[in-house]
C-alpha cells in the first residue's frame, strides 16, 4: 500500500473545494438551517495552536455531520480584533488593530485551509472592519436608550500588564493567570453592563449555566423606567423599522 503523505493528497482535494464552494451555505435555501458556530479567533501573529485545533474540528464534524443529515450546514469563521491577544499584538507592533489584522490574516487563512476545515469562506467575518463594528455600535446604541446597558462602578481583578479586567477565575493565588504580575490588584473600573441579569423569553440554560458554573453574586440594579420587558419590545421594534433591516 502507497504510504500516505498529507502534502500531496490533501491541497489537491482543498484546491476543489475552494474552486467548486462545496462548503458555501445557501442560507436562502428550503433546508433545514444548522449553524456551526465557533468562537472567532484572535489573531496575534503566531498562528494557529493546538487549542484552535481542538476548538475549530469539533465545530467542523458537526458541521459536516450535520450536512450528512440534509441541513444547510452553515461553519462560520471570523477574526475578533478586540480579543485580548489580538489588543496586545497591534500595541507590541505599535500599529492599529486595522494593520495588524491585515497583515497577519492571510497566514491564518492558510493554516485554516491546511487543515481541512468546512469554512464558509464567502462569509468571512472580520470584527475590525467598520462592515461590522458599525452594527455592534449600532446594537449598544439602543440597548443604552431603551434602559438595558448602563454606565456603573464596580471593584474588579485588574491586570496592569495586560491592562484589562479579569474574571476571578482568571485570577490565581492573587496574581494574573497570564504571568506572574505583582501589579494584579483590586480597582474601581468603569464598565458598561447589561441592565438585566435575565431578559423575557431567554431560554433557561441560557442563565442557568453560568449561574451554576460561577455563582450567583450581588448586583446593584440600576435605575430606569419601565419594564426590561418593555425595553426588549421596544428594542426589537426598532431593529424591525431600522431602514437597513
Amino acid at each position: 500500500m502507497q504510504r500516505y503523505n498529507p502534502k500531496d493528497i490533501e491541497p489537491k482535494w482543498q484546491a476543489v473545494w475552494d474552486e467548486t464552494g462545496v462548503y458555501t451555505a445557501d442560507l436562502q435555501s428550503s433546508k433545514p438551517k444548522y449553524i456551526a458556530m465557533s468562537m472567532f479567533n484572535y489573531p496575534s501573529g503566531a498562528g494557529i495552536h493546538i487549542g484552535h485545533a481542538m476548538n475549530y474540528t469539533i465545530s467542523d464534524v458537526k458541521a459536516r455531520f450535520k450536512r450528512q443529515q440534509g441541513y444547510e450546514s452553515y461553519h462560520p469563521v471570523g477574526w475578533d480584533a478586540f480579543g485580548l491577544p489580538a489588543e496586545n499584538y497591534a500595541i507590541k507592533a505599535g500599529v492599529s488593530p486595522q494593520e495588524s489584522m491585515a497583515t497577519i490574516i492571510p497566514s491564518y487563512h492558510k493554516q485554516y485551509k491546511a487543515m481541512g476545515w468546512s469554512n464558509d469562506w464567502e462569509k468571512e467575518i472580520a470584527t475590525h472592519l467598520p462592515e461590522y463594528y458599525k452594527w455592534t455600535q449600532w446594537i449598544f446604541t439602543q440597548m443604552f436608550k431603551h434602559g438595558l446597558a448602563y454606565q456603573d462602578s464596580r471593584m474588579q481583578w485588574w491586570c496592569a500588564i495586560d491592562n484589562t479586567v479579569l474574571a476571578n477565575e482568571q485570577v490565581i493565588d492573587g496574581k494574573c493567570w497570564r504571568h506572574d504580575g505583582p501589579d494584579d490588584r483590586w480597582s474601581r473600573k468603569r464598565k458598561s453592563s447589561s441592565g438585566s441579569s435575565r431578559l423575557p423569553n431567554m431560554p433557561t440554560s441560557c442563565w442557568r449555566r453560568p449561574t451554576s458554573w460561577i455563582g450567583p453574586k450581588p448586583s446593584r440594579q440600576p435605575r430606569r423606567t419601565g419594564s426590561a420587558r418593555a425595553s426588549v419590545q421596544r428594542l426589537t421594534s426598532s431593529w424591525r423599522n431600522h431602514p437597513s433591516g
